[in-house]
């Protein structure tokens, strides 16, 4: 079989194929928080918040109440993550707990697609990316000849962008356990 998964890369070690696995499709370090998963319009598609950031925090999941819940050692009972079609609500002082344990920063990123049934020729285009970088940020302007669903090639343009521009600096993990005794009210929104 020579499928090569979504989050896998092929390399060429000795002029044999060697297929390597990453779970978030590269090994450049930058881990989601709010994965989008698709199902190329075979089913609907969905945002769901990191397996690792909800076993961290050891959350229960309301499927009814479309929450995560935390339950402290009293039986107390703290919602940290609110899910509906239009956004993610994640209480910023588990997150922040989080990027802290994992000495990381936050950034928001945005992936956008444009389609067209007109060919690179006829947009006057070449394949090719252009990237732009600045204090903070870093975007890319990229097109490509996109071999469709139904086989048809149509031009493919993807502009991206990365905004590192966290709402809160990035904490040392020796400040973890401060963050678990302050109280904070405060939701990122996602």
């Amino acid at each position: 079989m020579n499928q090569v998964f979504r989050d896998s890369r092929v390399y060429y070690e000795n002029g044999e194929k060697r297929p390597e696995y990453f779970r978030f499709g590269s090994d450049n370090g930058i881990e989601p928080l709010v994965i989008c998963r698709n199902f190329h319009n075979a089913r609907d598609g969905y945002q769901e918040v990191s397996e690792e950031f909800r076993f961290f925090h050891n959350l229960y999941h309301d499927r009814k109440n479309n929450r995560y819940i935390k339950i402290g050692d009293d039986g107390n009972e703290t919602t940290i993550i609110e899910e509906s079609d239009e956004c993610i609500k994640i209480r910023l002082k588990e997150l922040k707990q989080f990027l802290s344990i994992k000495d990381m920063c936050l950034s928001i990123q945005f992936d956008c697609r444009e389609h067209t049934a007109l060919s690179l020729d006829e947009i006057n285009s070449e394949e090719g990316c252009e990237d732009y970088n600045g204090e903070l940020f870093i975007w890319s302007l990229c097109y490509g000849d996109f071999g469709g669903m139904g086989g048809e090639h149509k031009a493919f343009f993807t502009p991206s962008w990365e905004e590192n521009n966290s709402p809160f600096p990035k904490v040392k993990k020796r400040g973890f356990m401060g963050l678990l005794k302050r109280k904070q009210k405060s939701t990122l929104i996602l």
